[in-house]
């Protein structure tokens, strides 16, 4: 942001076609907002909401061009993703399943 001021935008999000990210509308993520959370469901009073995806993927997370800064992408993600950082944030090894 040019002003260097924190970004937030309210917009639908939808799935891009033959990939699996979703799509945002909406000016201002210049670059460097890249890994920025994208959540659902925001309650502003207790500042919580559920993460739906990252800032990044197709392009780097936007295109290229006059409307770099107005369309943003995110990978879809899945429970594999989200059992993933579970585990982190708990210090758990992830169960990576077996080798036999």
């Amino acid at each position: 942001d040019p002003a260097d001021r924190a970004i937030r935008c309210t917009a639908m999000t939808s799935r891009l076609k033959d990939y699996r990210q979703l799509r945002m509308d909406c000016d201002g993520f210049y670059s460097g907002t890249s890994g920025s959370p994208w959540l659902a469901h925001f309650n502003e009073k207790t500042k919580t909401g559920e993460l739906i995806g990252v800032l990044g993927g197709l392009n780097g997370g936007g295109p290229d061009g006059d409307d770099a800064s107005k369309v943003s992408y995110s990978p879809i993600d899945d429970d594999e993703i989200f059992k993933l950082y579970d585990d982190a944030v708990h210090d758990r090894d992830p169960d990576r399943g077996s080798d036999d």
